[in-house]
């Protein structure tokens, strides 16, 4: 996955492994990550989601199938944007 940024005659390419989308899935998957969220965070307070590593493993295994995708482009009149593409 890429996440590209243009800003003001810059451009930034942040690529995203897969490896990394299965460790960030698997620690939201945790209930001391909601708990540790909920506990930094005075305004508000975040629900534990039903999530579980069966549910999410799957999920992010497809996103290879779909390599090339691009999934946000958006750009405003200055000529900022953000493209990310898996």
């Amino acid at each position: 996955m890429k996440v590209i940024i243009d800003a003001e005659k810059k451009r930034f390419t942040i690529p995203l492994p897969f490896f990394l989308l299965h460790i960030a899935g698997w620690i939201i998957c945790r209930k001391w990550f909601w708990k540790w969220l909920n506990k930094k965070s005075k305004n508000i307070t975040f629900p534990t989601p039903m999530l579980d590593k069966q549910t999410i493993q799957p999920l992010l295994s497809s996103l290879k199938e779909y390599k090339g995708i691009t999934l946000v482009d958006i750009k405003d009149k200055d000529g900022n944007g953000v493209i990310v593409r898996l």
